[in-house]
C-alpha cells in the first residue's frame, strides 16, 4: 500500500473515532445526569398557621426543580429565584426558620426515592439586600432564621440547585418539598 493511502485511512479512522467519542459524551450529558423531579409548591406549615400570625405570600409560580442536573455555583446563583413574602401580624416580635419540609403526602403518593437535602445548594436574599453565602442544605431542611417585628414584612428570594459534585446516586430521585416557616411553639407560663 502506498504511504499516502495509509495516512488517509488513519486520518479517516481518527476522524470517525473522534466524532463517535464526541457524540457519546454529548449524549451522556444530555440524557445521563438528569433527575426526574416534580414541582414543589410553596406552602406554609399547618402548625405555624395555628400558633402564630405569620403570613406567607407566594410571589412566584411555585418552585421548580424538574429535569435538573448538577451545576456549578456560578450557574446556580444566576437562576431565576423563587420569591415569597412573610408578614408578621402578631403584636410581638416573631422569630422563625425558613426551611424545606418534605411533602409526605406527595412522597407517599409517588412512592419514590427522595433526593437527599445535602445535594441541594442554595442562597437566600432578604429585601434585595442581605444574601447568605452559598451552602449545602442541612439534613433537617433549615435554611435561614429571621426575626420580624410586629407589623413588619420581608421579601425573600431563594435560589437553589443541585451541587455540581453530586454523583450518579442522585439519578432517578425526586424532590417533593415545600418552603415552610418553622416557629417554636411558646408555651404560656
Amino acid at each position: 500500500m502506498d504511504a499516502n493511502v495509509k495516512k488517509e485511512i488513519i486520518s479517516r479512522l481518527i476522524s470517525i473515532a473522534t466524532t463517535l467519542t464526541f457524540l457519546i459524551v454529548v449524549t451522556w450529558f444530555w440524557f445521563g445526569p438528569r433527575i426526574e423531579m416534580t414541582e414543589a409548591k410553596a406552602d406554609m406549615s399547618s402548625s405555624i398557621a395555628q400558633v402564630s400570625n405569620l403570613e406567607f405570600i407566594d410571589l412566584s409560580k411555585g418552585i421548580r426543580l424538574e429535569n435538573a442536573y448538577p451545576v456549578p455555583d456560578s450557574i446556580g446563583q444566576a437562576m431565576e429565584p423563587y420569591r415569597f413574602q412573610v408578614i408578621n401580624h402578631d403584636q410581638k416580635e416573631s422569630t422563625f426558620t425558613i426551611a424545606f419540609v418534605n411533602d409526605l403526602l406527595e412522597i407517599e403518593k409517588d412512592n419514590c426515592k427522595i433526593l437527599a437535602n445535602n445535594y441541594l445548594r442554595y442562597t437566600i436574599q432578604k429585601n434585595e439586600q442581605e444574601q447568605t453565602p452559598v451552602r449545602n442544605l442541612a439534613l433537617d431542611g433549615s435554611m435561614y432564621q429571621d426575626t420580624l417585628k410586629s407589623g413588619e414584612s420581608a421579601t425573600y428570594e431563594l435560589r437553589f440547585w443541585i451541587d455540581q459534585n453530586a454523583g450518579n446516586e442522585i439519578m432517578n430521585t425526586h424532590f417533593h418539598a415545600k418552603v415552610s416557616l418553622l416557629q417554636e411553639v411558646q408555651s404560656a407560663s
